[in-house]
């Protein structure tokens, strides 16, 4: 708070548009009563927690269709910001990122238990993803070899 109060040299009228005095009126609030902040902090994680499954589940059942973030921001009722935000938080990633990875993930697997050869270009339109080129650099990102060469590794052990 010092240093914000030294960045605006101490005027009191940039300091009020920066919402200083809420902040300290807020400081103040917490340090009175932290159960009360306590307990709005956990019901917001539960809460984080209960959208980012509700997710979660919703990505798996649509592996195989097409999704929009804002259709399952709207179906969750949360802003775009909050999604990112827990996902990122639980795992490392932003909502696309980890939609295409569970969609990788479903792609591997399936390539793994195929007994015949597949064609990578309708897996890849199965799954949604724009062009197989995409597809295959992003398994090749992954899991560090193209699909066509996991089917090629996988035939030559059978």
């Amino acid at each position: 708070m010092i240093q914000q109060i030294d960045a605006f040299a101490g005027d009191a009228a940039l300091l009020q548009a920066a919402g200083f005095n809420d902040q300290v009126y807020r400081l103040l609030a917490m340090a009175l009563q932290p159960e009360v902040f306590l307990k709005q902090t956990d019901y917001l994680a539960a809460q984080r927690v209960d959208t980012l499954a509700a997710f979660e589940r919703y990505v798996e059942e649509h592996l195989q269709k097409p999704v929009a973030l804002t259709e399952i921001e709207r179906m969750l009722g949360v802003s775009a910001r909050a999604l990112q935000y827990a996902c990122l938080k639980r795992h490392g990633c932003s909502p696309m990122a980890y939609i295409r990875n569970r969609k990788l993930d479903y792609s591997y697997q399936y390539l793994l238990q195929s007994q015949n050869d597949i064609n990578l270009a309708k897996l890849s339109a199965e799954l949604y993803f724009s062009i197989q080129s995409k597809f295959s650099r992003y398994f090749r990102e992954r899991y560090g070899v193209l699909p066509s060469e996991f089917m090629a590794s996988r035939s030559q052990k059978k």
